[in-house]
Parts: C-alpha cells; sequence; structure tokens
C-alpha cells in the first residue's frame, strides 16, 4: 500500500492493525471487517517508522519510531493492535518517504526442565 501526501497534512492519531489468516476475505474495505480477525493474548505487534530522505531504496534510512503493542479492544471489536501517533508532534516534520514496517512476536514461553 502507497499513498502520498501532500505537505501540510495532518498525519493520522494513530494507527490499528489486525491480524488475519492469509485465506480471509473480506467484502468491505471501508468498515472494519469483524470476520477472521486473529485474537491472541500471546501475540504482540511491532510497528517501526524509518524515514528515507531520498527514493524508497535509500541506504541511510533512520528509525524514527518504534513500539510493541498488545491487542486491545475498542468498540467491541478484540484483537486491534492500536499505536497513538498524536503524542509524537514532530515524527513526521521532514520530506521524504515514510516506510512502515509491521511485524508479530509471539510471547509465548516454554519451561525447561533440567536433569
Amino acid at each position: 500500500f502507497e499513498k502520498v501526501i501532500a505537505a501540510g497534512y495532518n498525519h493520522p492519531r494513530e494507527i490499528i492493525a489486525v491480524i488475519r489468516p492469509q485465506n480471509a476475505t473480506t467484502c468491505s474495505t471501508s468498515l472494519l471487517d469483524k470476520r477472521y480477525i486473529v485474537k491472541d493474548d500471546d501475540l504482540e505487534m511491532a510497528m517501526e517508522i524509518y524515514h528515507l530522505p531520498g527514493s524508497k531504496d535509500h541506504p541511510r534510512a533512520k528509525l524514527i519510531y518504534k513500539k510493541l503493542k498488545k491487542p486491545s479492544s475498542c468498540n467491541s471489536i478484540n484483537g486491534l493492535y492500536i499505536f497513538q501517533l498524536s503524542e509524537e508532534t514532530s515524527m513526521f516534520t521532514k520530506s521524504g518517504v515514510y516506510s512502515f514496517i509491521f511485524s508479530v512476536v509471539s510471547m509465548i514461553t516454554f519451561p525447561v526442565e533440567r536433569a
């Protein structure tokens, strides 16, 4: 997904991410479809934002934001990863390309038995 944002545009106050199975199909992209959202409290999602001063393939990308979130709920929808950007007022002040990278981390730990 790529989108060009004009200078002076206010960035979103939050980004809401969900995890869906690869084979899930959704009929609507305008409303959040509750079906097929993975709800697992043992998963966390990381969001990293990189600033690239030039083209997308610029080797000097700089990490400007990194957060790890547990799933939460909003408006009776569970399994949402909500990243608040409203607290980051100076994040999108430079021209260039911003790359958003999402990854999932499992928090399951296994006990180790010692012999």
